[in-house]
């Protein structure tokens, strides 16, 4: 992503040679740190669409599908198609501003290596904040209370904001809620997380994306292939490894019995780093279709201004100080790309977000019971 510099040589335009002799180098080094960071922007565009804005937010629009041709009598018109409008989402785009200083002291002293690990961590903290900024909607969207959880808090302390996680029907991303395809489910392990049990979880959520429907009734038909878990769950992570990586089932004994396993070279998995759960004897999972989300602009992320960076001389302290300064936003639109299933412990009464469950793990208004 192209950086955006509003400087205007500072040192020379004032005469100051010493200034002038760090100007060029920082915004070198911001430049190339910048094509560095861009190239693992991994999160963003794993987890959402990207796109970019020239407007103060983008509504986005959801229409629905053409219904089947109908049969007709020789010579008889064609009947005409409803195209309507389903669904709106308004994203309003969101100012991020940060600012670090090179003081007087350092210029002088020629702290060359502290000023650059200054620079280099200045444009590794905006690509960060799009990551983290990512993630918190996606998972945020994971907790709280089914139907009331509508908003997110993002930001560093004492400077936050709250983000709308809803979708077009005014319900949370993940929720049982929804009148339409329920999105939001638990599964109950009688022996902890196995990779038998991640493998029963992955194939019924398969067919809960599959058969989301649309406007008209019909089944989409798409297929999962994106599996997002937190970075703090190893017993999750190594089962859906094990049934992600496995050709057979059941090791060497499947090898043999030629049990194969359909979810072999089918998946992407994310392991969020920026994603902790609160409840240690929850397995969370994200299970989605990317291209649900991109043909249903269900996961939208723009960026109305990429990362722009002005410089100035503090008159007060004859400190040389670097401001950055972006705008972007994210949302959703609908739910009907993807689905989030929670393992629970044998015996366990809480959901990861701590809502409780029935007694034996019965449905509540925070999810549904996954039909294994």
């Amino acid at each position: 992503m192209p950086v955006i510099f509003n400087t205007t040589n500072s040192g020379h335009s004032r005469g100051n040679a010493m200034i002038g002799r760090f100007e060029t180098p920082i915004k070198a080094i911001i430049m190339h740190e910048s094509d560095v960071c861009s190239k693992n922007d991994d999160i963003v565009k794993a987890l959402f669409n990207v796109s970019r804005s020239n407007k103060f937010g983008e509504s986005v629009v959801m229409q629905n599908e053409f219904d089947i041709f109908a049969p007709t009598a020789e010579g008889a018109e064609a009947p005409s198609v409803t195209y309507r409008e389903t669904a709106s989402k308004f994203i309003r785009h969101t100012t991020f501003k940060s600012q670090f200083r090179i003081t007087r002291e350092m210029m002088e002293d020629s702290q060359i290596n502290q000023i650059a690990a200054k620079a280099e961590n200045f444009t590794r903290s905006y690509y960060r904040t799009r990551n983290l900024f990512a993630t918190k909607l996606l998972t945020g969207a994971t907790a709280g209370a089914d139907g009331t959880g509508t908003t997110v808090t993002f930001g560093p302390a004492g400077a936050t904001q709250t983000f709308d996680i809803t979708t077009a029907d005014g319900v949370p991303l993940f929720s049982a809620a929804h009148t339409a395809s329920p999105n939001r489910f638990h599964a109950v392990s009688g022996a902890g997380v196995t990779p038998a049990m991640v493998e029963s979880v992955i194939s019924a959520a398969v067919s809960k994306v599959r058969n989301m429907r649309d406007e008209n009734g019909y089944p989409m038909g798409y297929t999962a292939d994106t599996i997002v878990i937190p970075c703090d769950d190893p017993a999750l992570e190594s089962a859906v490894k094990k049934v992600l990586g496995s050709e057979f089932l059941g090791g060497e004994g499947g090898m043999l019995s030629g049990s194969i396993n359909l979810h072999y070279g089918n998946w992407n998995l994310i392991i969020d780093p920026l994603w902790q759960r609160s409840v240690a004897t929850s397995h969370p999972m994200i299970i989605f279709s990317s291209a649900a989300r991109r043909n249903l602009q269900a996961a939208m992320f723009f960026d109305r201004t990429p990362l722009d960076v002005s410089d100035f001389v503090d008159e007060a302290t004859l400190d040389y100080m670097w401001t950055g300064y972006a705008r972007m936003s994210a949302g959703f639109v609908t739910h009907k790309w993807g689905c989030l299933v929670d393992i629970l412990d044998s015996g366990t009464t809480a959901l990861f977000d701590g809502a409780a469950t029935g007694e034996g793990g019965a449905a509540t208004a925070q999810s549904a019971v996954l039909t294994l």
